[in-house]
C-alpha cells in the first residue's frame, strides 16, 4: 500500500477522531457531518485496501502476509460494525464517542513494528 495513502488516511481518521470528540463535550446542532466523515473514511479504506490488493496481485508481498491480511480486513470493516445500530435509535454523545475511538483506531492501524506508517515491505527472499 502506498505510504502516502496510508498517512494521508490516518491523518484524516485523526481529524474525523477529533472533531467526534469536540461532538461528545459540546454537542453541535447538526450530526449529519459526522456520518458523512465516516462515510468518506470508509471509502479511503476501501481504496487503499483495494490498492494493496492490487500491488499483492503484481508481486509485491507483505512481510507477514496473514498479519498484513488481518489488519486490511479489520480497517475496512470496523467502522461498519462501530456505526451500525439495530433499529431506529436516536443519535447521542455515545455515538460519537464511538466514532472518535473508531477513527482512532483506524488511524493506528497503519502503523507497523518498524514504526512507519505503511505496510508492505518487499520479502528478501
Amino acid at each position: 500500500m502506498s505510504p502516502q495513502l496510508t498517512a494521508a488516511t490516518a491523518i484524516y481518521a485523526l481529524i474525523l477522531a477529533g472533531l467526534a470528540t469536540l461532538a461528545c463535550v459540546r454537542p453541535p446542532k447538526r450530526r449529519s457531518h459526522l456520518r458523512t466523515g465516516a462515510v468518506m473514511l470508509e471509502a479511503l479504506l476501501i481504496c487503499a485496501a483495494g490498492l494493496s490488493v492490487w500491488t499483492q496481485l503484481r508481486g509485491h508481498q507483505p512481510a507477514e502476509p496473514a498479519v498484513h491480511l488481518a489488519y486490511l480486513a479489520c480497517s475496512v470493516l470496523l467502522l461498519p460494525v462501530l456505526m451500525a445500530r439495530p433499529g431506529p435509535v436516536e443519535q447521542s454523545r455515545w455515538d460519537d464517542a464511538v466514532l472518535a475511538a473508531g477513527a482512532v483506531a483506524v488511524a493506528g492501524r497503519g502503523r507497523t513494528r518498524g514504526g512507519h506508517l505503511g505496510g508492505l515491505t518487499a520479502r528478501s527472499g
